[in-house]
Parts: C-alpha cells; sequence; structure tokens
C-alpha cells in the first residue's frame, strides 16, 4: 500500500511539474517573441561583409594588393553607449534611435594585416544593411607621406564629411591635435553634433564624428556616442564588485578541489572507487572542448599581435588551451568520481544507478531522470524570465548589452556545437558534479550530527550560495543580483538532486544553457544553423526518453 501511495504521489508530482514546465516554456517564448521585433538581424553574411571590406579598401585606394593581407572578421556594438542609451530610453527605443540615426546596433569588424607588420586596416560594417561604418588605417612610424599643413587638412576633412552626407552646420569641433612624425604629420579631429544631446542620469550623451588624416590622406574615421565618464565608472565600480566576491566563491571552490582529492585518496585506499563511467564522461568531454578549440580558430584569428610570428600566434592559441582543456577535464573526473563515493554513502539507494551506467546507460531509471530534468529546465527558464521582468520594472536591474560576444557564436564553423560544448556540456557536467554531486554530498555528511533535514537544508544552501555567488562577473546590474537569481536555480536544483539524483540536474542545467543561447541562432537566419540548433537541445531527449515508454 505505501508504495503503491508513493506511485501515485510522485505521478502527480511528474504532472504537476509538467503543467508548470509548460508556462514556463510559454513565458520564456513570450518573452523572445517581446524582444524580437528590435533586437538586432544579420541580414549581411560574413562573406558579403567581407567582400564588402575588400571592394571599399581598393576603391579608396588604401590597399593595393588586397591578396597579400590576412583578414579576421568578428562582431562588435558600442556595449557602454548602446547600454546607457538602453537604460535611459528602454531597449526598443535604444535601437529605434540608433537606426533612425544611421548608427548601427551591431558591426563587423574586420580586418586585414600582414605578419610582423605594423601596418593594418579595419574596417567596421553594418550587419544589418552592409553600409561601411567606419575604418582606420595604421601606419608605422617611418611611413613616409605629405606633410600637409593644418589649414588644407582642415579643408580635407570637410569635404570628406561633406562627401559623407553631414550637415556642416550642425558640427562643431570638440577636440583637435596633430603627432609630428619623422616623414609625415598626423591630425585627429572630433565634432560633436549640436541637436544630438540626450541627458542621461550620469550626464549627457552626444554624438560624434573621429577623423584622422595621415599625412595626405584620411586615415579613419567613425560616427559614435561619447558616453559620460561618470557612466564607466559606475560600471567599472559595479564589475570591480562582482569580481570580488566571485573570486570569494572561486577561492571556496579551490577549497572544494582540495577536499575531493583528500575524499579520492581516501576511497582509493578503500578500494571503492567506480571510476569507468566517470572515465568515459571526461574522455567524451575531452574530445568535444578539443574539438570546440578547433570550431573556434576564424575567431580566435581576430587576437593576433602583429608583433610576434604566426607560428608563434598559432602555437600559443592551441597549446595553452590544450593545457587547460586537459586541467578541467581532470577535474570533472576528480569530482565525479569522489562525490559518487560519497553520494552512495550519502543516499545510497538515490545514487546506486549512477555506478552502473558503465555496464547499463540506457536505463530507464536515467531516461526518467532526463525527461523531469527536460521539465525542470522549462520550469526555470519561466521563473528567470519573470525574475528579470520584476527586476528590471521595480529594482532597477539592468546590464550592459553585449551583443557582439553573443552574436559572435554565429562567426564560427559550426555555432550549435559551439553551444552544445561549452555553453551546454561542460558547464552541465562540471559543475553539477562539484557543486551538486561532491558539495551537497560531503556537507550533508559533515553536518549528520543536525539531523537528516537539517544536514540537507545546510548542504543545499551552502552549496547554492557558493555556485551562486561564482556567476557574479556577469553584467548585470546591481552586481548582486545575478546572484540572487541563481540562489533559486541553485536551490531548485539542489531539491531535485536531492528528491531525484544528478543525472536529472545535469540535464536541467545543459537544456537551460542551450535553450537561453538558442534564439542567437535564429536570428542570425541560417536554417542549416537553426535545425542543429534545436538538435543540440533535443539532443539528450533523442537518445534516451525512448527507453521511458517501454
Amino acid at each position: 500500500m505505501f508504495k503503491t501511495n508513493q506511485k501515485n504521489n510522485e505521478k502527480k508530482f511528474t504532472i504537476a511539474l509538467f503543467a508548470l514546465a509548460c508556462v514556463g516554456l510559454l513565458f520564456f517564448i513570450y518573452d523572445v517573441c517581446r524582444e524580437w521585433d528590435y533586437v538586432p538581424r544579420v541580414n549581411i553574411t560574413q562573406e558579403q561583409a567581407l567582400e564588402k571590406a575588400k571592394d571599399f579598401l581598393q576603391k579608396s585606394n588604401l590597399i593595393n594588393e588586397i591578396n597579400d593581407y590576412t583578414s579576421s572578421i568578428e562582431f562588435i556594438n558600442d556595449d557602454g553607449a548602446h547600454s546607457l542609451l538602453a537604460k535611459t530610453l528602454g531597449e526598443k527605443q535604444a535601437f529605434k534611435y540608433l537606426g533612425d540615426n544611421n548608427m548601427p546596433a551591431l558591426e563587423y569588424s574586420i580586418r586585414f594585416f600582414r605578419e610582423l607588420e605594423e601596418e593594418e586596416f579595419l574596417v567596421n560594417i553594418d550587419a544589418n544593411n552592409g553600409n561601411i561604418i567606419s575604418f582606420l588605417q595604421i601606419l608605422s612610424e617611418d611611413q613616409e607621406r605629405e606633410q600637409m599643413p593644418e589649414i588644407k587638412a582642415r579643408t580635407f576633412v570637410r569635404n570628406f564629411l561633406e562627401e559623407k552626407g553631414f550637415d556642416l552646420d550642425r558640427l562643431e569641433e570638440r577636440d583637435f591635435s596633430l603627432d609630428q612624425k619623422e616623414k609625415r604629420k598626423d591630425y585627429e579631429f572630433i565634432f560633436r553634433l549640436k541637436d544630438s544631446k540626450i541627458k542621461t542620469e550620469f550626464g549627457d550623451m552626444h554624438q560624434e564624428l573621429w577623423i584622422s588624416v595621415l599625412g595626405d590622406r584620411i586615415g579613419g574615421f567613425a560616427h559614435y556616442f561619447f558616453v559620460p565618464e561618470k557612466f564607466m565608472r559606475v560600471v567599472n565600480g559595479e564589475m570591480g564588485n562582482g569580481l570580488l566576491v566571485a573570486s570569494l566563491s572561486a577561492l571556496a571552490s579551490v577549497l572544494m578541489i582540495i577536499l575531493c582529492l583528500v575524499v579520492l585518496a581516501r576511497e582509493y585506499k578503500r578500494d571503492n572507487l567506480n571510476k569507468k563511467i566517470f572515465f568515459y564522461i571526461s574522455g567524451f568531454i575531452l574530445i568535444i572542448l578539443f574539438l570546440e578549440n578547433i570550431n573556434f580558430a576564424s575567431l580566435i584569428k581576430s587576437g593576433y599581435e602583429t608583433d610576434i610570428s604566426f607560428l608563434v600566434f598559432w602555437g600559443l592559441s592551441f597549446i595553452i588551451p590544450i593545457i587547460a582543456i586537459f586541467i578541467t577535464t581532470t577535474l570533472v573526473f576528480i569530482s565525479g568520481v569522489s562525490g559518487e563515493a560519497l553520494a552512495r554513502e550519502v543516499w545510497p539507494a538515490k545514487s546506486k544507478f549512477l555506478s552502473n551506467l558503465g555496464e547499463k546507460f540506457f536505463s530507464k531509471e536515467l531516461s526518467q531522470s532526463i525527461l523531469k530534468g527536460y521539465l525542470i529546465a522549462f520550469i526555470l527558464l519561466g521563473i528567470t524570465v519573470f525574475i528579470y521582468l520584476i527586476g528590471e520594472k521595480y529594482l532597477g536591474v539592468w546590464s550592459l548589452i553585449r551583443l557582439g560576444e553573443a552574436y559572435n557564436t554565429l562567426l564560427v564553423f559550426a555555432p550549435a556545437f559551439s553551444i552544445f560544448a561549452g555553453i551546454g556540456l561542460l558547464a552541465a557536467f562540471s559543475e553539477e558534479f562539484l557543486y551538486r554531486l561532491f558539495g551537497i554530498s560531503f556537507f550533508k555528511k559533515k553536518f549528520k550530527k543536525f539531523g537528516k533535514n537539517k544536514s540537507t537544508i545546510l548542504a543545499v544552501a551552502i552549496i547554492t550560495i557558493i555556485w551562486a555567488v561564482a556567476h557574479s562577473t556577469y553584467p548585470v546590474f546591481p552586481f548582486y543580483f545575478r546572484a540572487l537569481e541563481l540562489l533559486i536555480g541553485g536551490s531548485i536544483f539542489g531539491y531535485f538532486f536531492v528528491r531525484y539524483n544528478i543525472a536529472t540536474t545535469i540535464t536541467a542545467h545543459y537544456v537551460f544553457n542551450t535553450v537561453i543561447s538558442l534564439p542567437i541562432l535564429f536570428l542570425g537566419g541560417d536554417i542549416v544553423h537553426i535545425i542543429t540548433g534545436v538538435f543540440v537541445v533535443a539532443l539528450p531527449g533523442t537518445v534516451l526518453l525512448n527507453r521511458y515508454f517501454k
């Protein structure tokens, strides 16, 4: 009778989870649709952007032999200006303002350079319409050009601005400088658009134009926002506060890793370790992360400094990450093995299935865990959206708009694989093994004198705080809001780890991370990326959920 009631209660609980998951997923979809009308689109492919940049440089007589140069491409946005604009006007009106003033919300930044040579070119292109937004030429100090007098340089700049379509009556000169080189004169002019002032709580924003003259040619142009220094000081202060508390969490995490090693050594002496499944998991993650490093090669190239050789650059770009990958996967193995040994001791009935996965991977119990993981992830999506809606409306919560970082996922060889590897797989296994499997098990054992329920609550609370605070470096302000948000998420993960098992929370963590990354692939518009992205989210279910219905 007791077992029958228990099964009935679990069935009702699962039905309740399913209902809440539907609500959570609908809430998340609503939030995505709410922002869909004004979030920047990528209507120009990276190949088209590269060709436009090459054509501009050649038609401007800045480069004679474009094929002699290596090129790199990445997405950027003016995160400081766009964030302050959104904080002042609201996101929708901020993006509308940018469009009305021919200022891009998202740009391709295309760089042309040569190995060990100082001269290089940078061209920024609007990702929405393909317009040339800005360009910059960097010359070596001893490059010879005409020693243009200042009055001629001013006339030269005025003619250039008129050709670009700017009304000179709207401009006032804000700054001017002359850099006398050995074999040329370089000038810089900054003009402010008189009627572009926007009042903010940190001071006034203005549209500005920057133009450089290198000898006898225009060497650069940019149309941008002047951002009050007070705003950037606030941002840097908040980021510093977040970094401090995240560092404290990192210290706690290092201590936990040391404890993992202590437990590992103790259980090894007892011959009480189930290494096989964790060897498979960490080995699989190692291979995936190695492929992800190759996947990012096109973006890595953007960081090349021309004062070192290509051989040194590529060597450092792959050797250092490979070392990091080995360290990371080793920590996954250590925390998984030691955590499982503790879990068998603390929750023997709930953790025994994990030790049997090496022999029987496609079990019904694991499939049920994965199904519940999906439901928990969808519930957490809705909760997260609700928290931010309340925070933004009533608590003054805001964040830096870092579109470039997000959209750069579209520029790797396989964007969906990138979401699968780093955002989904690594985060889910590494964090759940260390914090939930090992951490909660460890502290529950240490606090067993307080009783079964209190020891569990204390263990979940301590680990949730450490895990939540570790994410305080995210550009969400006030800096503590991100930790408050994750205290809720971490408590949910902790509860379901205790109620079910680690497979449930790994699945929930993976699905949550991949789903919130999915809209970027839809905004990119590539049907292949969209299909593969959906497959990445569905991957755990397509592999295992069929067992649930047998």
